[in-house]
């Protein structure tokens, strides 16, 4: 009763172990086309879009993340750059208002974003691997350690200098509170 073939059943294509490796690697072909189509449509769209918003008025630079909900960001606005601290609330950190400074910053900040995109493959995956690990990488010889260590040591110091002034102010609080105080008794 179910005894008769199925149709185009003896029609179906065999495949030889030569042929599926040629569709394979036609299959990777057509995939890697399509992820590159991919990855040059999403930099024509940034790109469009950077266009489409002009000229702004503030531009974040970057930022560092110290901890949980606490960084350091760079924020560009009127040809000055406002060192920022974030936390529960925002702090003028320091201000680069020297136009050669300001062309420095940029100038070293466009050289981090070069290097960091002609990075290898093989680079990141070692940072990647080190990170996983928790083992730290090896600082690179090329001075940027010292750079860093700078701004580190420019960072904290202005950190502490933030800090004694909050001090300094609750301190003064506390005094105009307790003489208000003294008054009234």
């Amino acid at each position: 009763m179910f005894s008769s073939p199925v149709p185009g059943l003896e029609e179906a294509p065999q495949f030889s172990s030569g042929s599926m490796m040629g569709s394979m690697i036609w299959m990777i072909a057509a995939l890697a086309l399509v992820v590159g189509l991919i990855v040059l449509l999403i930099r024509f769209m940034s790109k469009r879009s950077q266009l489409w918003s002009g000229p702004r008025a503030m531009k974040s630079l970057g930022g560092l993340t110290l901890a949980q909900g606490k960084s350091i960001q760079l924020v560009e606005a009127a040809g000055r750059i406002y060192v920022l601290g974030v936390g529960d609330d925002v702090a003028a950190l320091d201000v680069i208002s020297d136009p050669e400074a300001v062309e420095a910053v940029r100038k070293q900040l466009a050289a981090q974003e070069a290097a960091a995109a002609a990075r290898p493959a093989a680079e990141w995956m070692k940072l990647l691997q080190d990170k996983l690990t928790g083992s730290k990488a090896p600082e690179a010889s090329s001075g940027e350690g010292t750079d860093a260590k700078r701004f580190e040591t420019m960072l904290q110091q202005k950190l502490e200098q933030q800090s004694r002034q909050q001090e300094e102010l609750e301190q003064l609080l506390q005094e105009t509170r307790d003489r208000e105080r003294l008054r009234e008794e």
